[in-house]
């Protein structure tokens, strides 16, 4: 049984990279013979660094690509190199489906699909809806897409994991796919390693308020600037943004807002910060703030939970609100920059009367270990349904 997953590692630094180097050590250690189809092999080395992961022993098929090809074009080359030059039994792979693959056994592990963007506009990003060259370069996309990727779900030989509600929904009228046809698996988070952590550091709780994410315009993190500065200026409440460059214009961006509003020194904003700083950081604060309205999970939030940090979330179509907090019973929910400010000053002054434990316990129910579990059933099973 040779199994390949298409990935190229360390691309878009975040939970997808989280979750392949899961799926590698998944299979590795159930003695699958799996190897890793990249063109940038150098991306588990970067992954592990981000993550402090120990994937070692992987087996790379290295295919160099075209290097004038963006993703997700760049999946679809490796796709059709890789039947090519090699053969697989099955592969995994993450978001839309090749061409090259219509006729393989696939288990796709969907995020959220580029397909889905063309249907539900606002998952598409700012970038590609504010400038011309971003609509000009998003109607070249739209009209080059359906030439290297599937549009319509292959039941006999494919099988659709999708990593929340929103996802699902939106995965079942892009493909035209019934949900009943797709399988929910909520994504890995190192939720065990994280509150142990927490736990041994022995770090006293401070009147801080963290975020976590890439630093582009969806995350929406200068709400949450704008939120700090409702709260009056003898507050406690501090404010600090953790996240991986995306362009850089947003950074600049949040970096005048700080300086206009004259909160230097309540505001701090880490770029590409080390996995031992962000821990410290979750361990010293006592709520985790996701202001992304579009966002079909959201590890970081999970994250926070586990170090026991209250969630404050937006409340609407995301993962964070309808998976995660089950809409409020493991956190707060917002809907303005107002209420935003209101919850994030009252959970910090009441931290102690929260059920943390409670908030604790929900963040294992995405434990990694958990993730490895379902996944080897959910393979098993397809397995042998398919004769393979």
């Amino acid at each position: 049984m040779r199994i390949g997953i298409l990935y190229n590692l360390g691309l878009n630094k975040g939970g997808g990279d989280f979750v392949v180097l899961n799926l590698l050590n998944t299979l590795n250690s159930a003695g699958y013979d799996v190897t890793l189809i990249t063109s940038r092999p150098e991306g588990l080395d970067e992954a592990n660094d981000l993550f402090h992961k120990t994937v070692n022993n992987v087996n790379i098929h290295k295919i160099k690509t075209l290097p004038f090809l963006p993703h997700p074009y760049t999946i679809a080359y490796l796709a059709k190199k890789a039947t090519i030059e090699k053969n697989y039994d099955l592969f995994i792979i993450l978001d839309d489906i090749p061409k090259y693959l219509c006729d393989k056994n696939v288990i796709n592990y969907v995020q959220y699909l580029h397909a889905a963007r063309f249907k539900f506009r606002e998952y598409t990003s700012k970038k590609y809806v504010e400038t011309l060259k971003g609509k000009l370069n998003w109607r070249i996309h739209q009209f080059l897409f359906p030439k290297f990727f599937q549009k319509q779900y292959n039941k006999k030989q494919w099988l659709l994991l999708v990593n929340s509600t929103l996802t699902m929904n939106h995965t079942s009228k892009t493909l035209n796919c019934p949900t009943n046809q797709l399988t929910l698996l909520f994504p890995p988070v190192a939720t065990d390693h994280i509150n142990k952590y927490c736990k041994n550091n022995d770090t006293q709780k401070m009147d801080l308020a963290i975020c976590i994410g890439r630093f582009e315009p969806s995350k929406m993190f200068d709400e949450v600037i704008t939120a700090l500065s409702l709260i009056k200026k003898t507050s406690t409440v501090q404010l600090c943004i953790i996240g991986v460059e995306y362009g850089g214009t947003y950074l600049r961006k949040l970096e005048e807002q700080i300086i206009n509003l004259g909160l230097d020194d309540r505001v701090e904003l880490l770029l590409n910060a080390d996995r031992d700083i962000l821990l410290d950081k979750l361990a010293k604060a006592k709520v985790i703030v996701h202001p992304a309205l579009y966002e079909p999970f959201g590890i970081a939030v999970v994250e926070g939970m586990a170090a026991g940090c209250i969630p404050l979330v937006k409340k609407g179509i995301n993962g964070p609100w309808m998976d995660i907090t089950k809409e409020g019973k493991y956190g707060l929910g917002f809907e303005t920059v107002e209420e935003l400010a209101l919850s994030l000053e009252t959970a910090i002054k009441d931290y102690d009367y929260f059920n943390i434990d409670s908030i604790a316990s929900r963040a294992f129910e995405f434990e990694e270990s958990k993730f490895k579990d379902e996944f080897l059933i959910i393979l098993k099973k397809f397995l042998t349904e398919n004769h393979l």
